[in-house]
């Protein structure tokens, strides 16, 4: 079995709220030397696939659109157990859409070649779009399950289990598909040996320019964007404590339910 999985690079969602900043176009995050780690959700994604490879018989590629920077994140993928990864490398993507960065990505999938499972994350920390997944699995003409919690390989099919707000869903389907994992207990992500580290540094990752998979300019960057970000702002947030007196906790209580009263929170 071929599995793909889609990866990113992002900031560090860990990284402290006031190191955040919008760059000069004033469309996205500035990294200014941020830890850039790959995309949390897409970690899972990635050990769905390996755990699928433990068991025998797969084959796991890790894919990521990005500048050579992302090659720190696609050697991670590879020092926890990914088999290859391929780095696509194009202007053209960088300033693209959901629709074209799904585009991009099915070209890459096409040069692959064989694949029967491709996984992603079910959205990444910093845009947040949740949809590259469902694009991709429309420019591959196959199905498409999102927000899987777990997902088991049948004959020539999966079975997936995933939450909804009435409870859970368990769905067959054939492959090829799509896939794309949200976290859970069964899909933590493993923490790659000091060993498989020190291997990936020296892994020699491809880099695939556009004319490599076959871009089509004409379908790519801002100027053929369907969904534009007109503004990006962090909020000013304004926080302030105050101590509720009293005499006894009965007299803090009643204090305390008179002031979220006066604001209306009660």
């Amino acid at each position: 079995m071929n599995i793909i999985v889609c990866v990113k690079q992002v900031i560090d969602s860990e990284a402290p709220a006031k190191s955040f900043a919008i760059d000069e176009s004033g469309f996205r995050q500035a990294r200014n030397g941020l830890l850039l780690t790959m995309n949390p959700y897409d970690q899972n994604a990635l050990e769905v696939a390996l755990g699928f490879r433990d068991c025998g018989g797969a084959h796991v590629t890790a894919l990521s659109v990005g500048t050579l920077a992302a090659l720190q994140t696609l050697r991670h993928a590879v020092a926890m157990g990914a088999d290859r990864a391929i780095l696509i490398d194009d202007p053209g993507l960088l300033d693209s859409d959901p629709f074209g960065l799904a585009y991009g990505l099915a070209q890459a999938v096409r040069t692959i070649g064989s694949h029967d499972l491709i996984l992603a994350g079910c959205e990444s920390s910093d845009t947040g779009d949740a949809v590259v997944g469902p694009l991709l699995a429309e420019e591959l003409r196959v199905s498409c399950i999102t927000y899987a919690s777990a997902i088991a390989l049948l004959n020539k099919g999966v079975e997936v289990y995933r939450n909804t707000f009435d409870g859970a869903e368990r769905i067959e389907a054939r492959l090829p598909i799509v896939v794309t994992i949200t976290s859970s207990a069964v899909n933590l992500p493993r923490f790659p040996k000091l060993r498989d580290v020190m291997r990936a540094a020296k892994e020699d990752v491809p880099v695939w320019s556009g004319s490599d998979i076959g871009l089509d300019p004409a379908r790519l960057g801002a100027a053929q964007a369907r969904a534009v970000v007109t503004d990006l702002r962090i909020t000013d947030r304004e926080s302030r404590c105050e101590f509720i007196s009293g005499d006894s906790a009965q007299e803090q209580g009643r204090r305390l339910a008179q002031k979220l009263r006066g604001i209306g929170v009660i």
